[in-house]
């Protein structure tokens, strides 16, 4: 059976007649850090994209937000090396 498209309407996402998730930014953490990045993969978390920031074209990697995740960056900010 295929499974149908998501449709976006209005800030939801519609599958069928089915409300899925209304989804924003507070869904979203974005990563700058490359060494961020690096534990968040060693930690087996997965991101969603990666892009390029506009204003300074820096890469970024885009996560899920989770109650994993927002362990696991306690955890980096809580043991990371203080410059």
């Amino acid at each position: 059976m295929k499974s149908q498209p998501l449709t976006y309407v209005g800030g939801f996402y519609l599958k069928g007649d089915i409300y899925m998730n209304k989804l924003n930014n507070s869904n979203f953490f974005y990563c700058y850090s490359p060494v961020l990045f690096k534990f968040l993969q060693n930690k087996g978390f997965r991101y969603i994209c990666c892009g390029m920031a506009e204003n300074t074209g820096k890469k970024f990697w885009q996560f899920e937000r989770c109650e994993e995740l927002s362990a696991a960056l306690d955890e980096f900010k809580n043991t990371k090396p203080q410059n």
